[in-house]
């Protein structure tokens, strides 16, 4: 399985957000808007269904409602090994996060109101 890392988060909403590993709580981190943040390396956790997605993802937070934009994850899946991201929760297969889908490099996250996208480094 590939390791893919996030190095930075940069929030273009109107309103702040949480980056929330739930494996992980040491990249988590607050984002203010227009902000770039640096997140330390933060590895995209595996989840290969629904009760895993709980415990193994990445949550992209609202500050200002505590809703859950973003639900990030990678998975291997009849389409592909991907990044996937999803504004519900699990899906499955869920579909690849725009831009930089492919596991097993650094990726940088661009948020925006209804949008995300991965670069990859």
């Amino acid at each position: 399985m590939a390791i893919t890392g996030v190095q930075n988060v940069t929030n273009v909403r109107g309103s702040g957000v949480q980056f929330i590993n739930t494996e992980n709580s040491g990249n988590n981190r607050i984002i203010s808007p227009q902000q770039t943040v640096n997140v330390g390396n933060c590895w995209v956790p595996w989840a290969r269904n629904e009760n895993e997605l709980i415990g193994h993802s990445l949550l992209i937070i609202d500050t200002t409602t505590d809703q859950v934009l973003w639900y990030i994850w990678q998975r291997w899946a009849p389409d592909g090994d991907f990044v996937r991201a999803s504004q519900k929760g699990w899906e499955d297969p869920g579909t690849p996060i725009p831009g930089e889908s492919t596991p097993g490099h650094s990726i940088n996250l661009w948020i925006a109101e209804n949008e995300i996208r991965a670069d990859r480094v």
